[in-house]
């Protein structure tokens, strides 16, 4: 399916922006990635837009995990793959309390009697809840599943749990961590102190500030960090004015 169909059917749609959405559809067109894992999906958005390039390459597939209230988002992300007519490309994996279940039982399922777990994904994408805890361990045990030459990829890099603060966001508390970890991006902390830092991962980008790439390596290179834009002129645009009239997505 073409950018810009799949576009037309999910803009209206959160939390992932037409912007964002070509950056992922623009990179699995680009490496080809067999296999895919979303951890983290909310409406789905991001995996219309995976499994949109993952049709116009006619191979692969993705597996979005989430929580099993994410089955009442409206619209969930059954209803999305309805309109898309992407449904043979993507498996709904949903757990109760994190999805770091999730992957250790494919680790455990991908692992053979010594414990040397064999890795089966071109691409992870960590969508969660942005923190140092959960989404730290998250890569570690990401890392187990990843191919070599095969990318991870984590959302909101700069994002903070302040902004819920500032947001007054219902049901908020702001006693769930000291001020020092509330202030700080928790996706920054994890990419520059664990990813950046492990032995196996080079070619570190950072998109609009807002996706954190790495790509796993075999062997020591040189660690390089760039930063760049992506997103095109029309879709910046339209992301623009929708913050501006505090739209999310």
């Amino acid at each position: 399916m073409n950018f810009s169909d799949t576009a037309n059917i999910l803009a209206l749609t959160p939390y992932t922006s037409p912007s964002k959405g070509k950056i992922f559809y623009d990179h699995v067109l680009k490496y080809k990635p067999k296999k895919c894992l979303e951890l983290g999906f909310a409406h789905g958005v991001a995996t219309n837009y995976i499994a949109a390039a993952l049709q116009e390459l006619n191979t692969g597939s993705i597996t979005a995990v989430d929580l099993i209230k994410s089955k009442y988002e409206k619209p969930n992300i059954e209803e999305l793959l309805e309109k898309t007519k992407l449904n043979k490309y993507v498996l709904i994996k949903r757990e109760v309390q994190s999805y770091n279940w999730f992957l250790n039982k494919e680790i455990e399922n991908n692992s053979d009697s010594s414990y040397n777990c064999k890795p089966i994904y071109d691409l992870i994408f960590i969508d969660g809840p942005k923190d140092w805890t959960i989404d730290g361990f998250a890569f570690f045990l990401s890392d187990k599943l990843l191919k070599i030459n095969g990318w991870i990829v984590f959302d909101d890099y700069m994002w903070s749990d302040y902004e819920k603060i500032d947001q007054k966001v219902p049901d908020y508390n702001p006693n769930k961590f000291d001020y020092d970890q509330i202030t700080k991006p928790n996706i920054k902390e994890v990419f520059h102190k664990l990813v950046m830092q492990h032995p196996n991962y080079s070619n570190f980008k950072i998109t609009d500030d807002t996706l954190a790439w790495a790509q796993k390596i075999d062997g020591n290179q040189k660690k390089i960090l760039s930063f760049e834009s992506k997103a095109s002129f029309k879709y910046k645009m339209i992301h623009t004015l929708k913050k501006i009239l505090g739209r999310k997505y």
